[in-house]
């Protein structure tokens, strides 16, 4: 057998293998979840050439969302907006009736690839809200 001849089987079966037992990978075909939001003005901070952003959200939601659909939701906003501009942007999630000039939910810091630097959940800040 020729060396193309063995690299076509080769390559058939890479093809056929997945067909026949499924493919097991951590492939995923779920919608992303996200919340419906409001945002506040973004506020430029720092110096301009760190060029450094906030932003202050209001999501929309009857329950205390997850992680993970908070995270989704900011990444959205982040992506929708085009704020690859920022160097670093700073988003503020605040839940309904919450007064954003004060302490936020959740504080999510997207580097300029959309890639989130923290993440934090600020569990003090619903004390005294319908949230508590």
């Amino acid at each position: 057998m020729s060396i193309k001849q063995l690299t076509m089987k080769k390559l058939i079966l890479l093809l056929f293998i997945p067909i026949v037992f499924g493919c097991r990978g951590e492939v995923k075909n779920e919608p992303v979840i996200t919340l419906e939001y409001i945002t506040e003005p973004l506020q430029n901070v720092g110096i301009d050439i760190q060029k450094r952003a906030t932003q202050r959200m209001v999501v929309s939601t009857e329950s205390i969302p997850s992680e993970e659909i908070l995270k989704n939701t900011a990444y959205k906003h982040w992506d929708k907006s085009s704020y690859s501009r920022y160097n670093e942007l700073t988003v503020f999630i605040y839940l309904p009736e919450m007064d954003t000039g004060w302490a936020a939910y959740c504080i999510v810091e997207f580097d300029k690839n959309g890639a989130i630097n923290q993440f934090r959940i600020n569990e003090s800040s619903i004390l005294g809200t319908k949230w508590e």
